[in-house]
């Protein structure tokens, strides 16, 4: 039996895999492969979306021995076979009333969405300076009415970080459909299935893999971490994590851009 068996360890990206500059540290990187190579299961949980994900992290196979979460936990994608499973998706008239809504009554908004492509916007104008820039230059426009018969994993909404809570609380109040309403970094919004959690996916991951009886850590910092934290075994938080995270966290390691994995993974 190897030394990590039966652990399995699902991670976000920013603020924790990566440092303050948006890569993976080196002690990270090999930390995982010491992990996967010792018989632990390994991967990411991240809002991000496959193609986004390869781009930003050109060993991702390399290092996820298991179906990594995406779309903060709108479906299961499987890097060795390239398919996506356990799929959950925006309906879409409720959606775009939905939408209409916090859109009228901030009408510089940005926002974008997540569908089968990759990220696309119906309005490149609109979209915030305060989005990402790996999206703001290279997102597709489409006709709006085009996009709504996409199939929606979520929609992210940018804008600026004084105005966010505003935007997030006039959301909650027109918010008739039960979406889930994250804040996800501190200039973006998302509106997704309340079925499609990180927290959720990770159940379904376990089950997926057939491990029912191993110990689940997943590392997190924000907001969109926290019910994948209180859904695993060991919740895990560097010690850059926002407070709330803290507060539920089993364990916390060193900061991101000295290695949180690094750290975790010698503890075990």
């Amino acid at each position: 039996m190897a030394k990590f068996d039966n652990i399995i360890i699902v991670t976000d990206l920013d603020g924790t895999f990566f440092d303050d500059n948006s890569k993976p540290t080196t002690n990270n990187v090999d930390a995982v492969k010491y992990f996967t190579a010792n018989g632990g299961h390994f991967s990411f949980s991240t809002g991000r979306n496959e193609s986004i994900l390869k781009k930003i992290i050109p060993d991702t196979i390399c290092l996820n021995n298991m179906p990594a979460i995406l779309s903060n936990g709108a479906y299961l994608y499987d890097f060795s076979t390239d398919k996506r499973s356990e799929e959950v998706t925006l309906p879409s008239d409720a959606v775009r009333r939905f939408v209409n809504r916090v859109e009228e009554k901030f009408p510089g908004i940005g926002i974008r969405w997540n569908v089968e492509e990759g990220f696309v916007t119906y309005n490149l104008k609109n979209l915030s300076k305060y989005d990402l820039l790996v999206y703001r230059d290279s997102l597709p426009e489409y006709d709006k009415d085009k996009v709504f018969t996409m199939k929606l994993y979520k929609a992210v909404f940018s804008a600026a970080e004084d105005k966010l809570q505003e935007i997030k609380e006039y959301a909650a109040s027109v918010n008739e459909d039960n979406f889930s309403l994250v804040i996800t970094a501190p200039n973006l919004f998302e509106i997704m299935h309340k079925d499609a959690t990180k927290g959720k996916a990770l159940a379904k991951l376990k089950k997926h893999l057939g491990l029912q009886d191993a110990k689940v850590y997943a590392v997190g910092d924000y907001e969109n971490d926290y019910d994948m934290l209180k859904s695993a075994d060991v919740a895990v938080c560097p010690s850059n994590s926002l407070d709330i995270i803290k507060e539920i966290a089993d364990l916390q390691v060193c900061s991101n851009n000295q290695g949180a994995l690094a750290d975790l993974i010698s503890r075990l």
